[in-house]
């Protein structure tokens, strides 16, 4: 179960509490009331994903630079099953799925390894975001990473 208090670095609970600041009542907040002007420190951490059906993938509607330049390309257009597919490991979507079920946000640990090439590992919030208020259609995602080395891999 999420608590903000798990939430570590100073990037992702700040991402937190502005996604928190615009909700509506008790509905949550939506795409469209997300101004990258008002965060501007955060944004190459962070991401808009759109749903798609029933959460069966997500797609990159935008992507800050941080995660382009870890991924090594454009996101825009950008699937999660795409990227999982061109990872050895990728993380699970079942965070990002949860996140559309639930309507709750979701943190999670992820490894990534681009072929023995670059190893991160990153810390993932997941905020739902809904154009009616109930159904959620896209996910705001803010993800902090740490080069690790691959011993296997190192010269």
């Amino acid at each position: 179960m999420f608590s903000p208090s798990d939430i570590e670095e100073s990037e992702l609970r700040e991402l937190y509490e502005y996604w928190r600041s615009k909700h509506r009542s008790n509905r949550l907040a939506a795409r469209a009331d997300i101004d990258p002007i008002e965060i501007p420190g955060l944004l190459k951490h962070i991401a808009i994903l759109e749903v798609v059906g029933e959460a069966e993938d997500f797609v990159y509607a935008l992507a800050g630079s941080r995660i382009e330049d870890v991924h090594d390309r454009a996101l825009k257009g950008v699937s999660l099953r795409q990227l999982r597919d061109a990872f050895e490991v990728a993380p699970s979507l079942d965070a990002y799925v949860e996140a559309v079920r639930s309507r709750e946000p979701q943190y999670q640990d992820a490894n990534l390894t681009e072929f023995g090439k670059v190893h991160w590992a990153c810390r993932c919030l997941i905020l739902p975001l809904s154009s009616d208020g109930e159904r959620v259609d896209a996910l705001l995602m803010g993800a902090v990473f740490r080069a690790i080395e691959d011993p296997e891999h190192a010269g």
